[in-house]
């Protein structure tokens, strides 16, 4: 760790007594001043307490895990830091991350992720990891589609006596970048805030305003495919953490402030508080050095949505929340604690206290990414007069997947999808550690293995790549559905630096088509004459697809927005590559791109003032080392961000 920010955190806490407001004056996360502080001795809860007293009688974190029902990640949390640490040596982490940022960005063209390479694999396989334990695949039985989601407003554009249909949705949301709010009311503050001089930064971003980007994206996308595209088109190179959230006035409507009403919201619109299930939560963080990270990048965010994470399922939930639940009513009852006791139970608790007093650490407003953009998303939020009847839907539509669980509980298929769940998040801890070994010391594992580990590795990844499509359909059929709630989301990126997005719909297109006797659109013509060839020819796919997009569709594909007007040829045409190549399109950008690990918002300001500054050898520095990051100094084309 910086010795400096180590240094600075202990002087900033010692005149504010506080770790929020210290994280806030260091540019740095709650979460990291904790641990200089535990680690000085200077900060302790019962948690970290408990923790502590374990670890001085030789316990490892994996006993200690077990011994206070935590996970693994948190029990790290509340350790002091080590020597190597604080000395400033690399960690293993750090090796890893530095050489991610090393790799080349001018690999060969074509390169694919590996899923890729995997589904198109027609080798020879070698025998699971695991033969004692074999996985059966679940059979197609369980399988109930959820309800459609909500398409927003109606269509004021008059209609004929013809029959039509919506057929697609695209969303035009508008990204931009601020700066976290650390009051309880507040979620953002402009980028500009606590700046002297905010029209010479205005120069040196090349904006008029802030840093935006405004982005087409289908529908049907996830928020896990939309974290992907924000991130390529800001800047950033999936090096650090993430999640989604609602604004915080939302989430204590919706939840009145009461963990009650929060729990039916865990396994449809928000995670159930695992800290930190990474391997999980990151199930497709899957880059391998010599593929083109531009190419990888794009894959994650084109094509259909798929989730595979465990503990994003509603089944999981069910199972995370009552392990929180149970653990808080224990702790309720042993500290007694004269503020908690006047609450008769744990569905009494006020969220906030809930978060302060017993989940310090995890986040109790992280959305589910598996959601898509057209279950999550409206062009307002919900309003309150609806929250009443909202919250009786959403427990309603809870029970019945509850039902639908117990029928199928006593079934050999759900057991083992239940089996195969617990199998694949087992294997994804193990190919972490493996994956972790072999860029510590893979000399040493090669000898323990008796072989190129890297060899193992593409057999582990082989394993779960078919496990996740044995399973990958039944693991959401229990999902309850999910209906548009807002108009904001806020993704926060890297943790450390603080980066934060506010992400806004502002617009939702629909594309609608007659129902005519023959009914068949483009892509039916083109699937057709694919089948009648027997085979897949790509150079033949290539060219229809080149024709669909060459082609007039002012009969097939046109658009109107939710006032019922048609939009003009340039948007049309964004819509139209939204749609067919399943893929999102940036319209609009503002500022320049960002920069990884530059200390966040007023990091990236004062990086700016150096490489404009007097100093020309220390702005060449600069300018080199952001390269190195794939920054470059030129105001994006939007049409090329994506």
């Amino acid at each position: 760790m910086d010795q400096n920010l180590y240094q600075q955190i202990i002087s900033e806490y010692r005149k504010t007594g506080s770790v929020d407001l210290t994280a806030r004056a260091c540019g740095t996360y709650p979460i990291k001043v904790r641990k200089v502080l535990i680690t000085e001795g200077l900060w302790h809860s019962k948690k970290s307490d408990a923790v502590n007293v374990l670890r001085q009688r030789g316990y490892s974190v994996s006993e200690i895990a077990e011994e206070l029902g935590m996970d693994e990640k948190n029990v790290q949390f509340y350790l002091p830091y080590t020597d190597g640490v604080l000395s400033g040596k690399e960690t293993g982490g750090g090796k890893r991350i530095r050489s991610f940022r090393e790799r080349s960005k001018n690999a060969a063209e074509g390169s694919m992720s590996r899923k890729q390479e995997m589904i198109s694999d027609g080798g020879s396989r070698e025998k699971p990891l695991n033969p004692e334990k074999p996985v059966t695949p679940v059979e197609g039985t369980i399988s109930r589609a959820p309800a459609a989601p909500g398409t927003g407003k109606a269509m004021a554009r008059p209609r004929t006596a013809q029959t039509y249909r919506d057929v697609w949705q695209g969303y035009l949301l508008h990204a931009e970048l601020v700066l976290p709010g650390h009051g309880s009311d507040e979620d953002c503050e402009d980028i500009f805030t606590h700046e002297k001089s905010p029209e010479v930064l205005r120069t040196l971003l090349k904006t008029k305003k802030g840093i935006t980007r405004d982005l087409i994206v289908p529908g049907t996308m996830s928020l896990h495919q939309l974290s992907y595209a924000l991130q390529k088109a800001f800047g950033f190179q999936n090096c650090h953490l993430h999640h989604f959230s609602f604004p915080k006035k939302l989430l204590r409507q919706m939840t009145d402030n009461r963990i009650g009403h929060w729990k039916e919201l865990c396994g449809v619109y928000l995670h159930a508080p695992v800290f930190e299930d990474f391997e999980d939560l990151y199930w497709d963080d899957d880059y391998r050095e010599g593929k083109s990270p531009n190419n990888w990048m794009k894959s994650k965010y084109t094509g259909d949505a798929v989730d595979y994470a465990v503990g994003e399922t509603f089944i999981d939930s069910l199972r995370l929340m009552k392990e929180e639940r149970e653990w808080v009513e224990r702790q309720m009852r042993e500290e007694k604690d004269p503020e908690l006791m006047r609450f008769r139970d744990y569905e009494d608790l006020p969220l906030d206290v809930c978060a302060r007093e017993y989940s310090p650490e995890e986040n109790l407003n992280r959305v589910l990414e598996r959601l898509k953009v057209q279950e999550i998303f409206d062009l307002q939020p919900l309003p309150a007069s609806e929250t009443e009847s909202w919250r009786r839907d959403l427990k309603e539509n809870n029970q019945i997947s509850c039902a639908y669980l117990d029928a199928y509980r006593q079934t050999l298929s759900f057991r083992s999808l239940e089996d195969a769940m617990d199998t694949l998040r087992l294997m994804r801890t193990d190919r972490h550690q493996l994956d972790q070994g072999i860029w510590l010391n893979r000399k040493e594992l090669k000898e323990e293995l008796g072989r190129d580990p890297e060899g193992l590795l593409d057999v582990v990844d082989r394993e779960i790549l078919e496990l996740e499509h044995h399973i990958g359909e039944a693991m959401h059929a229990f999902d309850p559905p999910a209906e548009p709630v807002t108009d904001t989301l806020y993704y926060s990126y890297d943790y450390g630096d603080g980066w934060l997005l506010r992400v806004t719909c502002r617009e939702i297109f629909t594309r609608q088509e007659v129902i005519w006797e023959i009914d068949k659109s483009p892509e039916d013509l083109f699937a057709e004459a694919w089948k009648r060839q027997n085979r897949r020819d790509p150079d033949l796919e290539k060219k229809l697809q080149e024709h669909v997009l060459q082609r007039d569709f002012s009969d097939e594909y046109e658009y109107e927005s939710t006032d019922g007007k048609w939009v003009n040829d340039d948007l049309r045409s964004a819509l139209i590559r939204a749609e067919l190549k399943k893929e999102p399109v940036c319209i609009a950008a503002e500022g320049l791109p960002l920069v990884e690990d530059v200390g966040g918002v007023h990091g990236f300001f004062d990086f700016l003032r150096t490489i404009h500054g007097e100093d020309a050898d220390e702005a060449a520095r600069m300018r080199v080392w952001a390269r190195s990051m794939g920054w470059k100094e030129v105001r994006p084309k939007p049409d090329s961000l994506l």
